[in-house]
């Protein structure tokens, strides 16, 4: 989840920074124009994780509660569209949990020119189960092996919420394709939303979910 130092994979470049000696880092934090707002340099961890507390002080959004349906859009910044659907599920979907809990639904507006993306797209089919990602994954070398990465994520992400994509570049068989819904309008996929969920639904609406913001909810 974005913003989180509780995670293993952080541990794991922990780990290799110490034991490879990587004894300094310089990082920045940026605003919404692309333009550094701080900089830090100094031991690789803590300099990370004081930056890590820097961006949640920045882009923290408060949320008054668990939302059912959940409306982003995929922009880093203004200007800077995510190039392709697989950097929506490294960055995008992870942080919807939290802001909405399993069964909520999911709509994703914005522009991917790469599509799904390269290999990516292959491995995020519908064909694919769990089991069969997991058997894949050893066979893999290294490009191949990211891409499956990021199917699995995607299957995880695709159990626990209904996703619809109001994107240019993917159209509605490549939708189909991977699993999730197409719309030709935010109106459309919100309608239909609601029409699961009912009219009182509680409706969030974050641009750059997990992209650049993260949004806290109440306890």
């Amino acid at each position: 989840v974005p913003g989180s130092l509780d995670n293993p994979g952080l541990r794991d470049r922990e780990e290799i920074a110490h034991i490879v000696g990587l004894d300094l880092l310089v990082n920045v934090l940026v605003n919404l124009d692309g333009e550094v707002v701080e900089l830090a340099a100094g031991e690789t961890v803590a300099t990370h994780r004081h930056l890590v507390n820097r961006y949640r002080d920045h882009y923290q959004v408060e949320v008054p509660a668990k939302a059912d349906v959940v409306v982003t859009t995929l922009d880093r910044f203004q200007g800077y569209p995510q190039s392709s659907w697989y950097a929506t599920v490294d960055n995008c979907l992870p942080a919807v949990e939290l802001v909405a809990e399993p069964g909520a639904t999911v709509i994703a507006v914005g522009s991917c020119p790469q599509g799904v993306g390269g290999g990516a797209r292959e491995y995020m089919r519908t064909v694919y189960t769990l089991e069969d990602l997991a058997h894949l994954l050893p066979q893999c070398g290294v490009f191949g092996s990211s891409a499956l990465m990021f199917a699995t994520h995607f299957a995880f992400q695709r159990d626990r919420y209904h996703i619809t994509a109001v994107v240019d570049g993917i159209s509605q068989a490549a939708c189909a394709d991977i699993g999730i819904g197409w719309a030709g309008s935010v109106q459309d996929s919100l309608d239909e939303a609601l029409s699961r969920h009912g009219d009182d639904a509680g409706v969030a609406v974050i641009a750059g979910l997990g992209n650049i913001l993260l949004p806290v909810t109440p306890g």
